[in-house]
């Protein structure tokens, strides 16, 4: 009965370790996805991101090659328009990047095939519409340049106290 017991346990561990992982769709393209991602407590789409409020991003990535830096490309795809998310599209993300332990400051240059952490946030204005859309988040080699680790976020913006 006791391997029975530990059987159980560790499904339903590790069916709420997967739970806490930000279910993401695949970008377009040979971008490579992270190796993990966490966006506030989102677990299942769409995402509920509140007006008026700051939302922590853990995005555990590999690079396939070599960068000397990288920028976001963070926006909303509203009717097939990007609207981008002020403060971090288009920012370099170099003074965000941490070693797997998510304490050691690595910043850039950054090496292939290590796996490195972007930890951040970002503000959900009030100002933002209550809507449906999907987020659209990508470190590139250079501002508007290829898309080095990407991924889509199916998301809903609503009120804080929804």
């Amino acid at each position: 009965m006791l391997g029975g017991q530990q059987v159980l346990f560790q499904i339903v561990f590790l069916g709420t370790a997967v739970l806490s992982i930000t279910p993401t769709k695949k970008c377009p393209g040979k971008s490579l996805e992270p190796v993990k991602l966490e966006i506030g407590d989102c677990t299942t789409h769409p995402c509920i991101i509140k007006r008026n409020t700051t939302v922590p991003v853990d995005i555990h990535f590999k690079l396939d090659r070599d960068a000397r830096e990288l920028f976001s490309n963070v926006y909303a795809n509203i009717l097939s328009i990007p609207f981008p998310f002020i403060g971090v599209d288009g920012s370099s993300v170099c003074n965000s990047i941490y070693d797997t332990d998510g304490k050691t400051k690595v910043s850039c240059p950054l090496k292939k095939d290590h796996v490195y952490r972007y930890i951040n946030t970002f503000k959900i204005l009030d100002r933002y519409p209550k809507i449906d859309l999907e987020v659209h988040w990508s470190l590139n080699e250079k501002k508007n340049g290829r898309e080095l680790i990407c991924f889509d976020l199916p998301s809903k913006i609503t009120n804080y106290n929804s």
